[in-house]
């Protein structure tokens, strides 16, 4: 009874202390890329048409990489957490003309996110592989990527947006002090960006393009699910 007492002890210590960020060293760096299955533009936020205001073109498929510097409280399966990253993705579409003839698009988007993060270390850990969950909110700034015809209408102006995220993840120690993440993140990242054209005309093989001179407002979402890929470096 003692013997089991002492065992179920000592496997407790050795569930804190299991070393997901360190317990000695409680400070981590991770360093990650990303992968975003959907996103989309919507062209017109501001309409007061409903059918106008839901239209939308997906950018799929965006790319990223980020840092995150994590704190864990000694003794405990808590973390805490600031995170940064940029994400990134451009699609390719034609506009059509007379004569039915197109002219190329490129749209995309360009987000930076930064996030704060508490983590909790599930029990069940070893000193091995970890499983860990964690959520909390954050702020997502950016802006619309837009060519025509090769031409970039830049951004003007930029509105941040704020939400919320939850995250769950593995962590395999490959050392002392270097692990190997991961996680499968879930967020609403979403912002607004406002663009204009510097050029009033646009000459695409012999087709004279008249662009529009006021600014136009999009609004970008990035909601469908993150991959992500890390490695961890215990400080």
């Amino acid at each position: 009874m003692c013997g089991g007492v002492a065992g179920a002890a000592a496997g407790g210590r050795l569930l804190l202390s299991s070393p997901l960020f360190g317990q000695e060293q409680e400070l981590t760096l991770v360093l990650r890329g990303t992968f975003t299955t959907v996103g989309q533009i919507y062209p017109n936020p501001t309409t007061a048409d409903p059918f106008s205001r839901s239209i939308s073109y997906f950018v799929d498929d965006a790319l990223g990489a980020g840092v995150e510097l994590i704190y864990r409280i000694g003794g405990t399966n808590l973390a805490f957490s600031v995170a940064s990253d940029v994400v990134y993705a451009t699609v390719e579409r034609e506009m059509p003309v007379s004569g039915g003839r197109g002219i190329p698009v490129e749209d995309g988007f360009r987000a930076i996110p930064i996030e704060f993060t508490g983590y909790f270390i599930i029990p069940v850990s070893g000193r091995t592989f970890r499983i860990y969950m964690g959520g909390g909110g954050g702020m997502y700034a950016g802006r619309r990527i837009y060519r025509l015809a090769g031409t970039e209408a830049p951004a003007v102006s930029t509105k941040p947006g704020y939400g919320i995220h939850a995250i769950a993840g593995v962590a395999y120690r490959a050392t002392e002090w270097l692990s190997v993440l991961g996680e499968l993140k879930f967020r609403d990242l979403q912002f607004e960006s406002t663009n204009q054209f510097n050029v009033s005309r646009i000459l695409y093989n012999d087709i004279v393009i008249n662009v529009p001179a006021r600014p136009f407002e999009s609004s970008i979402h990035v909601d469908g699910i993150t991959f992500q890929l890390g490695i961890a470096f215990t400080l």
